[in-house]
């Protein structure tokens, strides 16, 4: 079974999401039986980050 995971985080901007995810969440999440994607963006005050 698939699940989504939806997080929105306030006062971080996209480049420093995507560099925590690059450096700290992918090596680790990758390893996970079922992953399947990440996906990450700006929203208004900060940004937003999603699993599958």
């Amino acid at each position: 079974m698939a699940i989504e995971m939806r997080t929105e985080v306030q006062g971080m901007t996209a480049e420093q999401i995507q560099d925590f995810v690059a450096q700290v969440v992918m090596p680790k999440i990758k390893t996970f039986p079922g992953f399947i994607a990440h996906a990450s963006g700006a929203t208004e005050g900060g940004c937003y980050v999603t699993e599958f």
